[in-house]
């Protein structure tokens, strides 16, 4: 089976680092339950969210990240009895796909693929060629990926991301992570 995952806040908790990146660079101080994107784009200018997008998500800071508890052990496992995880994330191909690698890396956590859904090639047959060989695949949206490389499920911590693959729902189980600072 192959099961996709995302990456920011199912894999890793960004929570701490973002919270610390923010106070550090725009002198605001925000709560846990403020820093998941759907509520922090209620909360700080585009041009903090352009700054975290350019400057936290793609660089050193996602080695800050803490692992969320079991992840590795459940990837392992998955793994062994034959799974196959990929990684689609919204993350920039230009540095925030090896950032995560690094940290997929340092913290032990195993993975076939990691993929951006961040950029759009034309030739979707191509790219799909290239997704079955392994290759880096770079689509538009995570419902164009998903359904490229026929995922079996699919794990986001975001529900506008998974709205947008509801209508694959028949081709692929979709789960919210539920996690503390992704309600509002």
């Amino acid at each position: 089976m192959i099961i996709g995952s995302d990456f920011d806040g199912v894999i890793a908790d960004e929570t701490q680092a973002k919270i610390d990146f923010i106070k550090e660079r725009h002198g605001i101080i925000l709560k846990p339950s403020e820093v998941h994107r759907t509520v922090l784009e209620n909360k700080v200018s585009k041009e903090v969210l352009k700054d975290i997008k350019n400057n936290f998500n793609s660089s050193k800071h996602t080695l800050k990240f803490v692992p969320l508890p079991g992840v590795a052990k459940v990837f392992r496992k998955l793994i062994s009895e034959g799974d196959k995880i990929i990684i689609v994330t919204a993350r920039d191909v230009e540095g925030g796909l090896e950032w995560a690698r690094k940290f997929m890396k340092m913290n032990n956590i195993p993975f076939h693929h990691m993929w951006s859904a961040e950029k759009f090639f034309l030739n979707v047959n191509r790219e799909c060629e290239r997704a079955l060989k392994g290759r880096n695949i770079h689509f538009k949206s995570k419902g164009r990926l998903a359904e490229a490389v026929k995922l079996a499920v699919f794990v986001d911590d975001s529900e506008r991301f998974l709205e947008e693959l509801y209508p694959l729902k028949d081709r692929i189980k979709l789960f919210l992570f539920d996690h503390p600072n992704n309600r509002n």
